[in-house]
């Protein structure tokens, strides 16, 4: 399940003392922190899994009697709309610009399509937003499309709950300095300059690790970075993991390293969530040059900034965080208590639980 609909809203939700019940894609029926999953199974064939979904939902979800429906999957825009024209309370959960997502990303479109898919979808989105009871946006370029439909639009960026990591961050579980990359593994990515400059470093410091947690887009990519990790030596190439893992991994973790080639502004590279995760962990960060970042580094204090295609700098700055545990510490300390203040999962959620409030005082909303 999505780490921001079940870890972070679900569970968020629960603990206000919500009856949550999830109804997704899932093994089998399960209760997980205190909420009820109610497994949905997948099928072979993609187009099944994009159609059937609004067709098979509202069977699974009916029977809850639910005073709020709250659906994140563009798919079920028409099941949404089913629920809401029944005088059910809905809430729409958009992720990222849907209309820009078919034309870059549905590669099963053919491309003679994806710009009327996409056209076509923009005007249902925009319809079926006047129907619900609110709509929660991740960025507020979003919530611009849907403020104008729906003036009961929010936003609730995906930051991470902060409570959820130890407070004293990056305690060691062996003697080694272990170096941390959580997320997407791609040259864009900065994956070759990461490796790069972990060898560079580990010739000062043979006891180090890194450790990769994340997938790849590219089998070929992936077998060429395996094989490179392999020939340096000290490195963890674990996959995708659960995320309550990938919590784990980063608090017990010295260093994050986050290195981006970017060129487009996106919500993903103004706000990626992996300095957020490093920062709630209370781990200094080696950070790629960037004039978002700079501001944000000039204001916390939480780490060392290099060119992002220089291994020597980046070897530079490992180095130099490894030899100074006070300085460690204190950037750990400062990022933690600038992304408590900023950037933090418990800020956003007082929007999201502002929004059920209101619905349920005014279900007409």
């Amino acid at each position: 399940m999505d780490a921001r609909i079940f870890f972070r809203q679900a569970v968020s939700l629960a603990r206000e003392g919500y009856d949550v019940h999830v109804v997704g894609y899932h093994p089998e029926d399960s209760r997980i922190e205190g909420i009820q999953v109610h497994a949905v199974g997948r099928y072979k064939n993609r187009l099944f899994n994009k159609i059937l979904p609004s067709f098979i939902f509202p069977f699974k979800i009916l029977p809850l009697k639910a005073d709020i429906y709250h659906f994140h999957d563009p798919d079920l825009i028409p099941c949404g709309m089913f629920l809401a024209l029944s005088g059910k309370n809905v809430v729409m959960d958009v992720h990222e610009d849907f209309k820009a997502v078919l034309v870059t990303k549905r590669k099963y479109i053919p491309k003679i399509l994806r710009g009327p898919a996409s056209r076509i979808v923009d005007f249902i989105e925009k319809r079926a937003a006047g129907l619900f009871s609110g709509i929660v946006v991740v960025s507020e370029e979003i919530a611009g499309k849907f403020k104008d439909h729906n003036e009961n639009t929010v936003l609730v960026r995906n930051f991470p709950p902060i409570d959820w990591y130890k407070a004293s961050g990056g305690e060691p579980v062996t003697d080694a300095f272990t170096v941390i990359y959580t997320g997407g593994i791609s040259s864009v990515r900065g994956c070759w300059q990461i490796l790069d400059g972990f060898e560079r470093f580990k010739k000062k410091c043979p006891a180090a690790r890194l450790k990769m947690i994340g997938g790849f887009n590219k089998a070929e990519e992936e077998a060429q970075f395996r094989e490179r990790a392999r020939q340096i030596g000290s490195v963890d190439v674990s996959g995708m993991l659960p995320w309550s893992d990938v919590v784990r991994e980063q608090s017990s973790a010295q260093v994050g390293i986050l290195i981006t080639f970017f060129q487009k502004d996106s919500v993903r590279e103004a706000y990626p969530m992996k300095l957020f995760e490093y920062l709630s962990a209370g781990i200094p960060v080696v950070i790629s040059r960037k004039p978002f970042f700079e501001m944000m580094l000039a204001e916390g204090r939480f780490g060392i900034m290099v060119d992002g295609d220089n291994p020597e700098e980046i070897a530079a700055a490992l180095y130099n965080l490894y030899m100074n545990e006070n300085k460690r510490k204190e950037m750990g300390f400062s990022g933690r208590a600038y992304v408590r203040n900023n950037y933090s999962w418990e800020n956003e959620f007082k929007n999201l639980s502002s929004l059920y409030e209101r619905i349920l005082k005014n279900p007409s909303c």
